[in-house]
């Protein structure tokens, strides 16, 4: 793609955004994710939620100037793009947090709603899109979760369909992915379980208005110094 055609992708992909407005709605923000930056965009999904409004002006320019280009061409893991975000994004007082785990059940996701949080951020592996629902498939995809009802989570998505963002996932095509991989109790068989493409979370994160906390402590060196 030459350099003309990136400018004016780019223009047209500022233009779609939606204005910034007092009140938010789940129908604002239907944004389209370019190849691989779906991780970008559902962070500002998961952003706006928080705050109950769209960008404004200049956070749309940051957004699309500054932030999208992070993103590397193969994707990018949500534990490194919600660090950028929150570089390129300090004034905006929303944060992610996870429980490191190899994956995470459904059943972590619908017991995080149910506790409060308004929206999870999911990297959905071996998944794929038809029509409206989220699929087993050989793709994988960051996602923004907003809640579940009927056996299904929903979700708000970065990538349109006939114009509208809602997607809706069943529950149990994730519990079967992850049965699969929880019950591989070594390397091998757990590489054997991955061969058969489960569809899986293989990452959860949620918003908080709490800003982490470094840690200060302090550690002593084991290395001895003459």
């Amino acid at each position: 793609m030459n350099t003309i055609n990136i400018l004016l992708l780019k223009n047209k992909m500022f233009r779609s955004f939606a204005a910034a407005e007092e009140d938010y709605c789940y129908d604002q923000g239907n944004y389209q994710n370019g190849e691989s930056n779906c991780g970008y965009f559902c962070l500002r999904i998961a952003a706006e939620i928080v705050l109950g409004r769209t960008f404004d002006q200049a956070e749309r320019t940051t957004f699309t100037n500054e932030f999208l280009g992070m993103c590397l061409v193969s994707g990018q893991r949500i534990s490194e793009s919600s660090a950028q975000f929150n570089e390129k994004f300090p004034e905006i007082d929303v944060y992610f947090k996870t429980e490191e785990a190899n994956e995470y059940s459904p059943e972590a996701v619908v017991t995080k709603l149910d506790a409060g949080h308004q929206v999870l951020v999911l990297n959905i592996q071996n998944m794929n899109f038809r029509g409206n629902k989220l699929v087993k498939g050989r793709f994988g995809h960051n996602i923004c979760c907003v809640g579940h009802e009927d056996g299904k989570l929903i979700f708000k998505d970065s990538n349109k369909y006939h114009g509208k963002c809602k997607k809706t996932m069943a529950i149990s095509i994730l519990q079967a992915g992850y049965d699969a991989l929880k019950d591989a109790k070594d390397i091998d068989t757990r590489a054997r379980a991955l061969r058969q493409h489960p569809t899986h979370i293989s990452e959860m994160f949620w918003t908080t208005r709490e800003k982490p906390v470094r840690s200060t402590t302090i550690r002593r060196s084991r290395r001895r110094h003459g």
